[in-house]
């Protein structure tokens, strides 16, 4: 599980608008799915595999999903 990846997918709400679409949120580290996963309500999400990635990107979808979970459901 050390290499494996998630990639994200969540709904996207437009703004003032009723309609939603499936967008990719990114990709994550596996081994952080069940963390994200009490946040944020995943659809669905597809495992990859990939050598391991360091990237200040991985923090910034972690912090997204947590505070989109928090402003959509407080």
């Amino acid at each position: 599980m050390m290499n494996s990846m998630l990639i994200l997918v969540g709904d996207f709400k437009f703004p003032k608008h009723d309609t939603a679409i499936k967008m990719p949120l990114g990709i994550v580290p596996a081994s952080l799915i069940l963390l994200i996963s009490q946040f944020y309500i995943l659809q669905y999400f597809c495992l990859i595999s990939l050598k391991p990635l360091k990237s200040w990107k991985f923090k910034h979808l972690i912090s997204y999903v947590l505070s989109h979970r928090f402003d959509r459901y407080s």
